[in-house]
C-alpha cells in the first residue's frame, strides 16, 4: 500500500505507484552504495516491477535497472575493472531473464483465468448434454 491505497495490482497507474517504484529503486540504490553485492537483490525487485506495472512499461524499467549498475561501473572503474567481465555476464543475464520473468508473472494468472473458464464452460456443457440426450440402457 501506498498513502492507504493499494499500488500492486492496482486498476490505474498513477502517482501512487510511481512513489512504490522509486522507493524500491531507491532503497536498491542505497543499498548498492553501501555494497556493490547488492547487485544481486535486483531480481527481487521483478515481481515488485511487474505487478505494478503494465508490460511495456515493466520491461523498460527492468531493463535499466539491469543496466545501470554496468554503466556506473564503467564510469567509476573503467574499461580496465578487474570485475568487468562479471558485470557484464550478471547484467546480460538479467537482461534475458527479467522479460522471461515478468511475462511469466503477467501472463500466468491470465492463463488460469481462461482455463478455469474453460473448465466451466465445459462442465456445463457436459450438464446441459447429461439433460437433452436420451438415456440408453445397459445391458
Amino acid at each position: 500500500m501506498a498513502f492507504g491505497r493499494p499500488v500492486i495490482r492496482a486498476d490505474e497507474f498513477d502517482w501512487r505507484t510511481v512513489v512504490f517504484l522509486a522507493a524500491v529503486i531507491g532503497l536498491w540504490i542505497v543499498a548498492w552504495s553501501a555494497s556493490s553485492v547488492a547487485v544481486a537483490a535486483v531480481p527481487a525487485s521483478y515481481p515488485l516491477v511487474f505487478a505494478t506495472l503494465p508490460l511495456p512499461a515493466a520491461l523498460v524499467v527492468t531493463t535499466a535497472v539491469n543496466i545501470v549498475p554496468l554503466g556506473l561501473a564503467l564510469v567509476f572503474h573503467g574499461v580496465r575493472w578487474p570485475n568487468l567481465p562479471l558485470a557484464v555476464a550478471v547484467t546480460l543475464i538479467g537482461v534475458i531473464a527479467a522479460p522471461i520473468i515478468g511475462t511469466v508473472l503477467m501472463t500466468s494468472p491470465r492463463q488460469r483465468e481462461r482455463l478455469a473458464a474453460l473448465v466451466e464452460e465445459l462442465a456445463a456443457s457436459r450438464a446441459e448434454s447429461g439433460k437433452t440426450s436420451p438415456k440408453r440402457e445397459r445391458w
